[in-house]
């Protein structure tokens, strides 16, 4: 986990850490995860998810480590942005053109290559209007009008994008509890607390409807996101120690047999990951000194490995020839998304907020 001699580490917000190599690698497990999901038409035979009974598959481990490290960074963010506008402006050029080119070119281009149904049919479909919902995180339709209906996992069109309302709602339920000052502590840590009870009492979203299908995988989600803030807030503390961190791991391995995996990955399991993260040899953290291109990677996967699927299909392991060439693909994509959509927004996003204007209107709300 730790270069050679190095035992600790403090949590600071400092950008020397492995953070960004930590979120590329967990998008390519989400895509190596549904490749099993995509070629097979159900996650059954994901390695993790067999040997978890069914608890967690590493599409949803690797969503966790996102989560755990957007709490920890958000609520660093939320202490340094002078106002609440501020801190949202960040958050929406961070994450909003890169959703929003990635949606239309889903829509407008690869929708239209991929569908049996005349350009008429298409754009006048509901289905296909349906799913631009996901431009602003809500309900949509998941897929688009004829596209991949006859696939193993079929209808479906971009199945990664559903994390993303609930990662904006984890940044809502941040800055809430943040602004309480005089006791945020306690509050993250009863909010925390409760993610894990409701969790408890209700283990699968399966079957629940309405309101409380939402709450249930908000509160799922965040049992991981709520611990990444826990880990800011205590972060005069908490020591990140090498030992601890690969008991940490060990720990979460053996709960892998156990019914408790989840919630002790929440624990042990973010822990470990921050361990890591300020602890990770150079060579790790150079792989992104680049660029950030994870969330690249995770919002164009689905649709491309769903492309390939039809020709990987024809080799002896589906799933392996899907990952493959699916990564080469998407990490094509993602440098273009981060080069041309996703860094320039940032950089512009930044020269606003230090704006004579901006400062000004920020000062006074």
């Amino acid at each position: 986990m730790a270069p050679s001699g190095t035992k600790h580490a403090a949590i600071t917000l400092s950008h020397d850490n492995g953070f960004d190599s930590i979120r590329l690698v967990a998008a390519a497990m989400v895509l190596v995860s549904h490749s099993f999901v995509l070629t097979a038409g159900s996650e059954s035979a994901e390695p993790l998810y067999r040997l978890t009974g069914g608890q967690a598959s590493l599409g949803y481990v690797s969503v966790a480590a996102f989560f755990v490290l957007s709490g920890l960074l958000i609520a660093g963010s939320f202490d340094r942005s002078s106002s609440g506008r501020s801190f949202w402006l960040k958050r929406a050029f961070r994450i909003l053109p890169g959703l929003w080119v990635s949606v239309l070119a889903t829509v407008l281009l690869f929708g239209p290559l991929f569908t049996t149904a005349t350009m008429g049919q298409y754009f006048s479909s509901g289905t296909t209007f349906g799913f631009l919902r996901n431009l602003f995180f809500l309900p949509r339709a998941d897929g688009l009008e004829s596209v991949f209906v006859s696939h193993p996992f079929a209808n479906a069109i971009n199945g990664s994008l559903w994390t993303l309302r609930y990662e904006v709602a984890c940044y809502a339920g941040c800055a809430v509890l943040m602004l309480l000052r005089g006791f945020r502590n306690a509050a993250v840590l009863g909010a925390w607390a409760m993610s894990f009870v409701i969790s408890a009492v209700f283990p699968d979203s399966d079957g629940l409807g309405g309101v409380t299908f939402h709450i249930v995988l908000l509160a799922d989600l965040f049992r991981y996101f709520g611990a990444g803030m826990v880990l800011y807030l205590w972060r005069d503390r908490i020591v990140l120690n090498a030992m601890f961190g690969w008991m940490a791991m060990l720990i979460v391995a053996v709960a892998a047999f156990t019914p408790a995996f989840t919630h002790i990955l929440a624990v042990f399991g973010s822990y470990a990951i921050v361990c890591f993260g300020y602890m990770a040899p150079e060579r790790f953290r150079a792989i992104t000194r680049r660029g950030d291109i994870s969330y690249g990677v995770y919002i164009y996967a689905f649709p491309v490995q769903q492309a390939l699927v039809p020709l990987c299909l024809a080799w002896s392991i589906p799933w392996l020839a899907n990952s493959v060439a699916a990564l080469a693909i998407t990490v094509f994509l993602a440098c273009l998304s981060w080069m041309f959509v996703e860094h320039p927004a940032i950089t512009f996003g930044k020269r606003l907020l230090r704006s004579p204007r901006t400062t000004a209107g920020a000062a006074r709300s």
